[in-house]
């Protein structure tokens, strides 16, 4: 009887760290997550922030930003309302470097429905960025063979155009 004691104490122990194990990894995990989520969250304010000065200052005034978006990102973009999501294709959008313009800065990432956005006072023409179609990137690949999760860089040439208009060109990579 105590043998079977002792295994049944050995098994509950193991069953017990093998738990804690589990719920101790999923906390680390979320708590990585949120902050990846928090520092992409600081970024687009900054960026946000940005665009509000540029739209204050005079004609022709121009600023380069850069960005840095891990692959959780869908999408940063401009749209008119606060609500408007971005296009089904968005991906490709990315890759492809088409534009939209709009007066609120959105992010969306893909865990969620509902994209994050601001106001921003002046028309904005923008890239869309985040994470370009998966169906041919390298940087993907490369980053996936290293064991990593991949992360897009963007340089940002922020120009005042108009009286209440911002031009945003990105490029990927960052530029010295």
């Amino acid at each position: 009887m105590k043998g079977v004691a002792n295994w049944i104490l050995v098994i509950g122990g193991m069953i017990m760290g093998i738990v804690i194990f589990t719920i101790s990894a999923s906390l680390l995990i979320n708590h990585i997550r949120t902050m990846k989520r928090q520092t992409v969250l600081g970024q687009i304010q900054n960026f946000h922030d940005e665009l509000t000065t540029i739209c204050k200052m005079g004609l022709g005034h121009r600023k380069k930003y850069y960005l840095v978006l891990p692959d959780t990102v869908r999408a940063v973009y401009v749209a008119n309302k606060s609500y408007d999501t971005p296009p089904d294709k968005v991906s490709a959008y990315i890759s492809d470097k088409v534009s939209a313009v709009g007066n609120h800065t959105c992010i969306q990432f893909f865990d969620e429905n509902v994209p994050i956005c601001q106001y921003i006072g002046c028309k904005t023409r923008l890239t869309y960025i985040g994470s370009p179609s998966l169906k041919s990137n390298l940087q993907v690949f490369v980053a996936q063979l290293k064991g990593e999760y991949p992360v897009y860089e963007y340089t940002l040439q922020i120009e005042k155009a108009g009286e209440y208009f911002l031009d945003v060109d990105a490029e990927e990579g960052i530029e010295d």
